[in-house]
């Protein structure tokens, strides 16, 4: 019988300059949130990377079509699908562990 694989949702908010399409967030220095269960988001409690290297670390990561996302390391590569207009913008993507 296969596991199901284990997934947290993190948030960040962006602000769009009308041209890129692409940023980078680093798991282990930028600011995000981890969605609890449809109880809203609740701040990062503990660093996967560093903190215990016991711990399950993230082994790759998925953005909503039409966008795209990468982790490399530490890092997620977040690229928008369509070059979003300037203003501050929600984003959410899920970490696969």
């Amino acid at each position: 019988m296969a596991n199901l694989q284990k997934a947290i949702v993190i948030g960040c908010a962006v602000v769009a300059d009308g041209t890129n399409s692409t940023f980078e967030l680093d798991l282990l220095r930028d600011p995000y949130f981890i969605s609890f269960h449809g109880n809203g988001f609740g701040e990062f409690p503990s660093d996967w990377f560093s903190d215990n290297l016991l711990r399950n670390q993230p082994v790759s990561v998925v953005a909503d079509s039409p966008d795209s996302a990468t982790l490399t390391d530490n890092v997620v590569t977040y690229t928008f699908g369509t070059t979003p207009a300037a203003g501050t913008l929600a984003v959410s993507f899920t970490l696969l562990f």
